[in-house]
């Protein structure tokens, strides 16, 4: 329900496994086999909003921020930090563009 009446969505996540310093792209609603609140996809997510509501979802974007280490207690690294920044100034500069800051 935080999607309705917003014109844009942006998830952001912690990866091991993106493009350093970080990935972004629009995002479909796609129906699959997550179910769960705490284990949805964003994509599942929004065919559930579509579904349920009965409206097209808000425009909506993955930002994947490439990190290092995720163990419980580990500081965040300078490289990681780093990243951060970098995706910080992007979605900074990609909403301006957008005109919607």
């Amino acid at each position: 329900m935080d999607m309705q009446g917003r014109n844009i969505v942006l998830f952001v996540d912690a990866d091991v496994s993106c493009d350093a310093p970080f990935e972004f792209g629009e995002l479909k609603a796609e129906k699959d086999s997550s179910y769960t609140s705490h284990a949805m996809t964003p994509q599942a997510l929004l065919h559930s909003y579509s579904h349920v509501l009965d409206e097209k979802a808000p425009q909506t974007f993955l930002l994947r921020i490439r990190g290092e280490r995720f163990e419980l207690g580990d500081d965040l690294s300078s490289t990681a930090l780093a990243h951060m920044k970098a995706s910080q100034q992007f979605v900074l500069e990609f909403l301006k563009r957008e005109q919607r800051l």
